[in-house]
């Protein structure tokens, strides 16, 4: 797997798709863009290290969803905390204030 450094904007979008970012402890692959879907939403692959997250922040583009398919995810809402353990699923409106976190596990959660 290819790792880019991170950067503050990214070129073109359709330049995006397949694309590994590090971000916050975060390697991110670009898989979909709001560009792709008419602004519904982007999809990306993340694996996230343990202690690690995204901080918050609000998609003002798209819409956010997570799955779990590995360790546990802390996520926050609108100010709300909640848990997303393995195969959990969640979605987050778009302009929806949100932030993640993955709890401490001894491997990285995606």
């Amino acid at each position: 797997m290819s790792v880019q450094p991170s950067t503050a904007s990214l070129p073109d979008p359709d330049a995006r798709i397949g694309r590994t970012v590090h971000l916050l402890g975060t390697l991110i692959t670009f898989r979909a863009t709001a560009a792709d879907t008419g602004g519904a939403f982007s999809l990306v692959e993340a694996v996230t290290a343990p202690g690690q997250g995204t901080p918050a922040h609000v998609q003002r583009e798209d819409a956010e969803a997570f799955h779990v398919l590995e360790g546990s995810f802390d996520f926050r809402i609108g100010g709300r905390p909640f848990a997303a353990d393995l195969a959990a699923s969640t979605t987050f409106p778009k302009a929806c204030r949100t932030a993640s976190a993955i709890r401490a596990t001894r491997r990285p959660a995606c």
